[in-house]
């Protein structure tokens, strides 16, 4: 768990079952603000898609796997979330990084993120990977500041559970970590 000095009512914390309603719910505002509108329809099989296999059951998803979610509560309510997956003994990924939208540009993100970074040191990963829309600016801008390098990007047609498909182009990105085992040289 963890405070912030000057937002001390923000609580980021392991997600609980209790949670499980307001993360389904945030994720659904969120990518329904997303969406071009000629793309409506679309967004709403994706997010029928991710909530089958992954958001509507995050314990299932996320303990099946070696893999850990947070949630950033402000008065008991989930205001972000994000998990982290792992890809290999040195990678993890970010995933489903979400702020409330009356929240953004309040600087919750970059607590997320940084959230994120401890963590994944803690845990000894020496690579955060992650990817994001282009229908993102804000988060790439973000990410782009926070140290992230860009290692690919992708325009896949075909929906899953991680990307609408469509030719929306996903942004790849990587960000390399000390750990106890790997110290960062610069």
């Amino acid at each position: 768990m963890m405070q912030y000095a000057d937002q001390p009512d923000v609580l980021i914390r392991p997600f609980e079952s209790k949670d499980q309603k307001a993360v389904t719910e945030l994720f659904k505002e969120v990518n329904r603000r997303l969406a071009p509108k000629q793309m409506a329809h679309a967004f709403e099989d994706y997010i029928a898609r991710s909530i089958k296999g992954e958001v509507g059951d995050i314990t299932s998803y996320y303990d099946g796997r070696k893999a850990w979610f947070y949630v950033a509560t402000l008065a008991q309510d989930i205001i972000g979330m994000f998990g982290l997956e792992k890809i290999d003994a040195d990678t993890v990924e970010l995933r489903r990084m979400y702020v409330a939208p009356a929240l953004r540009g309040k600087g919750l993100g970059r607590k997320l993120l940084v959230f994120t970074e401890q963590a994944a040191q803690s845990k000894d990963f020496a690579r955060l990977i992650l990817s994001t829309s282009e229908l993102q600016p804000e988060a790439l801008n973000l990410y782009r500041k926070s140290g992230f390098t860009e290692i690919g990007i992708e325009k896949d047609p075909t929906p899953t559970n991680k990307a609408l498909g469509g030719g929306i182009a996903r942004v790849h990105l990587k960000k390399l970590l000390a750990t106890s085992q790997q110290p960062l040289t610069r």
